[in-house]
C-alpha cells in the first residue's frame, strides 16, 4: 500500500495566480550595494541565490514571467521582478532585446544557467539600493570587455525594515546606522518580534 504524497502547491506562493515553476536552482550572484545617486560598489560579493522562474498561463504562451530571488543564507532577502507582455514591449524597446515574450522565461533561465557553468565568462551582478529596489545585470565577458546584456528590475517583497522598506541583512551588513542605545555609527542588530522585524 502506498501512501499518497501531499500536494503542497496550494501552499506554495511562487504558485497561486496560476503561476507554476518552470526552473528553481541556487545561481552565484555577484552582490552588490549602492548607495543613492552614487556609482554602486566596484567589486561585490559573492553568493549562491535561490532563482525560480515561474510562468502564468500555457508554458509557450504566458500572460506573464515572473523571476523570484531568495537566499538561504538571508532571511529577508526576497525579490521579485514579474512582466506582462505589455511591460516587456516596453522593456524590450528600452533595452532593444531581439526576443519575443513567449521566449522570455528560456532566455532567463538560459542565462542564469551559462551563470552557473560559466561564472568566469558569464556575470549575474545583483545591484541593491537602499530603498530596497534593485536590478539584476547579466554581463558577458569577452576578450577583457564587459559587455552588458540585459537587465532585471526588482522590487523587495520582505517585511518594511529600518532604516528603509525592503532592506536585506546584506544592505544592513553594509550599512552603519546611528541608533539611541549604541555608539554613532554602531553595527546595526536584527531582532525577529512575532512577525515584526526591527533594528537594535
Amino acid at each position: 500500500m502506498f501512501i499518497e504524497e501531499p500536494d503542497f502547491s496550494e501552499s506554495d506562493p511562487s504558485q497561486k495566480d496560476g503561476f507554476r515553476v518552470v526552473y528553481d536552482k541556487q545561481c552565484p550572484f555577484e552582490m552588490r550595494l549602492q548607495e543613492n545617486d552614487q556609482a554602486p560598489q566596484e567589486v561585490g560579493t559573492l553568493e549562491a541565490i535561490t532563482c525560480r522562474v515561474c510562468v502564468q498561463g500555457d508554458t509557450a504562451n504566458p500572460t506573464a514571467v515572473r523571476l523570484e530571488l531568495s537566499s538561504e543564507q538571508d532571511l529577508f532577502f526576497h525579490f521579485q521582478h514579474t512582466l506582462d507582455e505589455r511591460a516587456f514591449r516596453q522593456v524590450r524597446e528600452e533595452q532593444r532585446l531581439m526576443i519575443e515574450f513567449q521566449d522570455y522565461a528560456s532566455v532567463i533561465a538560459r542565462s542564469l544557467n551559462l551563470a552557473i557553468k560559466e561564472p568566469h565568462t558569464h556575470l549575474a551582478v545583483f545591484i541593491q539600493n537602499r530603498d530596497g529596489n534593485a536590478r539584476l545585470d547579466f554581463i558577458q565577458v569577452s576578450c577583457l570587455l564587459f559587455i552588458p546584456l540585459f537587465r532585471l528590475f526588482f522590487a523587495s517583497l520582505t517585511l518594511p525594515l529600518f532604516p528603509g522598506p525592503g532592506v536585506s541583512l546584506f544592505l544592513l551588513k553594509n550599512l552603519h546606522v546611528r541608533t539611541p542605545y549604541s555608539p554613532a555609527f554602531a553595527e546595526p542588530r536584527v531582532q525577529v518580534c512575532g512577525t515584526f522585524i526591527r533594528v537594535i
